[in-house]
């Protein structure tokens, strides 16, 4: 059973990896990629954020984060700015646009939760959340090697 579940894990990743690489439309005429659109989902959850802090969030490094604010500040949907307390500091926010993917993604995010609350009672989703752990733990240890 260990070995299938091992398995099933590759496929998904695999899978999403594979839907990840393919721009979509979010709620705009701009086509986005997955990653950029999680940035966007998670500057869009605070009302100020940072690189460091969204690279802590998302497990991501700071140089990929800042890769990918760069294109999205270029396209119109992050904005930067110098914190008020601290000047080595710069706050990022979702402009307008921005904030239109942040609802559309976050829509679509519902409704995924709906699908599986009425698929898995709160003891399976319990068990399904610690292998998660374990996995996100094993990949932890495997970076870091």
């Amino acid at each position: 059973m260990t070995a299938d579940i091992f398995e099933y894990s590759l496929r998904l990743i695999n899978k999403y990896n594979r839907i990840a690489s393919k721009p979509r439309c979010y709620g705009t005429d701009e086509l986005l990629y997955t990653a950029e659109v999680h940035i966007i989902a998670a500057v869009g959850s605070r009302s100020k954020t940072t690189v460091t802090e969204l690279s802590e969030q998302m497990g991501i490094t700071k140089g990929a984060i800042s890769q990918t604010l760069k294109k999205l500040e270029g396209k119109g949907y992050i904005c930067r700015c110098v914190s008020e307390k601290r000047r080595n500091e710069v706050h990022i926010t979702l402009s307008e646009k921005g904030q239109k993917v942040y609802e559309y993604h976050n829509a679509m995010h519902g409704n995924t939760r709906e699908i599986i609350e009425k698929n898995l009672d709160s003891e399976t989703e319990q068990a399904v959340y610690r292998l998660m752990k374990v996995l996100d733990d094993m990949l932890d240890s495997i970076n870091d090697n």
